[in-house]
């Protein structure tokens, strides 16, 4: 005779007998008390299948939403002393070139036409690359966020 099957091979014989080995079906098919040790499981998952649900009589999700402090908005001064600097520099920008719009005007007609192309060309040179350095740090924020 061979030696009784371990609990966890009577464990899944009670829950799936296709799935045990063909020499642990033999000895339970032929042994009384592995027989009664599997109908033990087998009535023990049963029973536990039959068992209620359990459920609570209260919302459990309102409840520790309920424990979460709203955030609360606040304005931080960094941003207000920023914007309050950016703002005085673009109306000064905009005053100077209104007094001496004529002195621009004649500047830039005194370049020449080589000068004026060399200054556009590193004007879009420099906004390629910022814009290129915008979409790299977007890329990575949006790589931190990826949780998957």
């Amino acid at each position: 005779m061979t030696p009784h099957p371990s609990e966890a091979e009577l464990q899944q014989f009670a829950l799936e007998r296709s799935d045990s080995e063909v020499s642990v079906v033999e000895h339970i098919s032929s042994c009384e008390q592995c027989k009664a040790t599997v109908t033990i499981y087998q009535q023990l998952v049963l029973s536990i299948g039959q068992q209620e649900k359990p459920s609570f009589d209260f919302n459990l999700a309102q409840l520790v939403l309920n424990q979460i402090p709203s955030p609360k908005k606040s304005y931080s001064r960094d941003n207000s002393i920023f914007y309050t600097i950016a703002f005085v520099v673009t109306v000064l920008s905009g005053v100077i070139f209104y007094w001496f719009s004529e002195f621009f005007a004649g500047l830039l007609l005194s370049f020449g036409s080589l000068f004026m192309y060399l200054l556009a060309a590193t004007a879009m040179a420099i906004l390629i690359f910022q814009g290129l350095d915008i979409y790299k740090r977007y890329q990575h924020k949006i790589k931190d966020l990826d949780f998957y």
